[in-house]
C-alpha cells in the first residue's frame, strides 16, 4: 500500500466527512484533480484530491506525492479516518485545515460598493459566459436563459422560499459540462446571499432543494458548499479586496475567478453580480420597475 500525505484539507471537506464512512466512487480524473464521491445515500460527500501549488476549493484535499490514481475504475473505500483508493492509502485524520467558510459580516455602504465596483470592473475581461454579458450590461434584467430570472429575483426580494425553490428548477442543470452554467448561476447567487443577507441558511437551502434532481452530483456539490456559505480561495481574495480602491488588486481577483473553467467562472461572478443586486434594491424599487 502506497501511502500519500496530506498537505492540508478544507474545513467543510472535514465537515462533510464527519461521521461518514462507505465506499469511494472515482467522479472524474484530470491531470492536477481527481473528483471523488464517499459514502453512500443521503451520507455522501464529494473530495477533490489534487497535488500542492494550487487554489482551494471547499472540498479539497491536497496530497504528496501526485498523482494517486490512473484509471476512474479504482474501487476505494473510507472508514472515517483513511481513505483507500486501489493501492493507496490517504490518512485523513488530523490534517492541517484551510478555513473555506466565507466571512462577509460589512456594513450596507460598503456592499453596494463591492458590487458596484466589481461589475465596473468585469466589463473589460474577456469570458465565455452567457449570463455574465447580460447581467453586466443591465444586472436588474429578468429575461436570462433559463426563464427562471422573474420568479428567482421576486423570491430574493420578497425573500419567500417556494419562489427561491421554483426559481432554482428553472436554472438548474442548464448548459454543458460538469458544472452547468444554470448551476454556476445559483451558485453566486447563493454567495451573493451569504454576503448580504443576516440569516441566509433556509433561503439558500431552498434553492439546493429546488435544484435537486435537476443536474448531476458533483456540481449539486457546489451549490451545497455554496449554500453553507463555504468558496474557492480566488472567491475569498475576490471578496477580500473588493472594496479595495486598488483597481488592480480587483481586476486580478476577478481574473482568477474568471478563470475557472471554460464559463463556470463567469456564470458564477454573473450569479453573485445579479442577486447582489436584487437583494441590495427594496421592495417599493422593486414594485417601481414591475
Amino acid at each position: 500500500m502506497m501511502k500519500k500525505s496530506v498537505l492540508k484539507i478544507a474545513s467543510f471537506a472535514t465537515d462533510c466527512l464527519a461521521g461518514i464512512a462507505g465506499p469511494v466512487r472515482v467522479l472524474a480524473i484530470f491531470p492536477r484533480h481527481v473528483y471523488l464521491l464517499v459514502g453512500q445515500d443521503a451520507e455522501r460527500t464529494m473530495l477533490i484530491i489534487s497535488p500542492s501549488g494550487g487554489g482551494m476549493t471547499p472540498y479539497s484535499v491536497v496530497v504528496d506525492p501526485w498523482p494517486i490514481i490512473q484509471s476512474p475504475d479504482e474501487d476505494g473505500w473510507f472508514d472515517g479516518r483513511t481513505l483507500i483508493l486501489g493501492s493507496v492509502s490517504i490518512y485523513l485524520e488530523g490534517a492541517p485545515s484551510w478555513p473555506s467558510g466565507l466571512s462577509v459580516h460589512h456594513a450596507e455602504y460598503r456592499q453596494r460598493a463591492t458590487f458596484t465596483l466589481l461589475s465596473e470592473d468585469a466589463r473589460n475581461l474577456s469570458h465565455h459566459s452567457d449570463y455574465l454579458a447580460p447581467v453586466l450590461d443591465d444586472p436588474c434584467r429578468l429575461d436570462l436563459l433559463g426563464g427562471g430570472a422573474y420568479i428567482l429575483a421576486r423570491g430574493l426580494v420578497m425573500r419567500e422560499k417556494e419562489m427561491l425553490h421554483e426559481g432554482a428548477r428553472c436554472f438548474a442543470g442548464l448548459g454543458m459540462g460538469l458544472t452547468p452554467a444554470g448551476d454556476d448561476f445559483l451558485c453566486g447567487v447563493m454567495m451573493a446571499m451569504r454576503m448580504i443577507l443576516p440569516v441566509p441558511n433556509l433561503l439558500c437551502d431552498s434553492l439546493v432543494l429546488g435544484a435537486r434532481g435537476n443536474t448531476t452530483t458533483l456540481s449539486l456539490s457546489f451549490m451545497e458548499a455554496a449554500a453553507c456559505g463555504h468558496a474557492s480561495e480566488d472567491w475569498h481574495k475576490l471578496i477580500a479586496v473588493g472594496f479595495s480602491k486598488a483597481v488592480t488588486l480587483r481586476q486580478r481577483a476577478l481574473c482568477a475567478v474568471i478563470a475557472h473553467g471554460f464559463s463556470s467562472g463567469a456564470d458564477t461572478l454573473a450569479g453573485f453580480l445579479w442577486g447582489g443586486w436584487q437583494l441590495l434594491h427594496s421592495r417599493e424599487t422593486y414594485c417601481m420597475t414591475q
